[in-house]
């Protein structure tokens, strides 16, 4: 699990760390609470995301508490979850395109 966190950490703590409120709906998200990690192809993505090639891998998440789904492209190693800009450089990755 440490090369899971290593790889994936930033995006949960951003996750956690993007809620607003008072109350957050999901306070953490810790490596003992993962309950399954597996790739998912996503059948349907949404047109406004773009033209595919091929039907999107996603990196999944079983939390206890939560589940996450994550983009990640495996050419150019990018982890992307959300946002409709999209990166041409590494340093410039958005690590949330889809939500």
């Amino acid at each position: 699990d440490l090369k899971i966190h290593e790889e994936y950490g930033a995006v949960f703590d951003q996750l956690i760390a993007e809620q607003t409120g008072e109350k957050k709906e999901v306070a953490d998200l810790s490596m003992g609470d993962l309950l399954l990690h597996n790739t998912v192809i996503w059948l349907n993505p949404p047109a406004s995301l773009g033209k595919w090639k091929k039907e999107p891998e996603l990196a999944a998440f079983v939390f206890k508490t939560a589940v996450v789904l994550v983009y990640k492209d495996g050419s150019k190693q990018k982890k992307k979850l959300g946002g409709s800009h999209r990166a041409s450089i590494y340093e410039d990755w958005d690590p949330f395109r889809f939500r």
